[in-house]
């Protein structure tokens, strides 16, 4: 008497199995590539987070924490611009609501080959509001256009050109009165 245990070769596999099994397969591969991709923009998000947070444990989460979102709104067919948008968008978002004590020693840490300009603007970002902080190292840590920062920024363009017209004043004044 022969017994049959379940899943023996001998059983023929129950309909559709083969194709769930290729598109957990290829579901899976598509999660790797978005993680891959993510990673691409680490640095990234990372440079932006502590120059307009302050803080390198509220950057790393931040950034972990703007990953983690924007990873579970993915398709897998983002192009490479929008997926750093997508990042950027929600770090901005999140870097305007922190409330951190701004730590110059701890950005220019995280920045040891910073010219003496870079150090005298993090010392200028430090007196500034959080919005301010955020808007300018989105415009320049993250080397953007002042339309890529608008469009990240999100509202209307009068409402966000004039965020940004108001922190360069302000990034302006700080720098004359040192």
């Amino acid at each position: 008497m022969r017994t049959i245990k379940v899943g023996q070769a001998d059983d023929p596999p129950a309909a559709g199995q083969g194709n769930l099994n290729m598109l957990g397969k290829d579901r899976f591969m598509r999660h790797q590539e978005l993680i891959a991709r993510i990673e691409k923009e680490v640095r990234l998000l990372y440079r932006f987070a502590i120059l307009a947070m302050g803080n390198q444990e509220a950057a790393c989460g931040a950034v972990q924490e703007s990953c983690a979102a924007v990873f579970h709104r993915l398709t897998g067919r983002e192009t490479a611009e929008r997926l750093q948008r997508l990042l950027l968008t929600e770090l901005y978002c999140r870097s305007r609501e922190a409330e951190t004590a701004y730590q110059p020693e701890a950005v220019l840490a995280a920045f040891p080959a910073a010219t003496a300009e870079s150090r005298e603007l993090i010392a200028s970002l430090a007196g500034m509001e959080r919005r301010y902080r955020a808007t300018l190292a989105l415009r320049f840590a993250c080397g953007l256009t002042q339309e890529q920062a608008l469009a990240i920024m999100g509202g209307g363009e009068q409402a966000t050109g004039g965020l940004l017209s108001q922190a360069l004043a302000r990034l302006k004044e700080a720098s004359i009165s040192e």
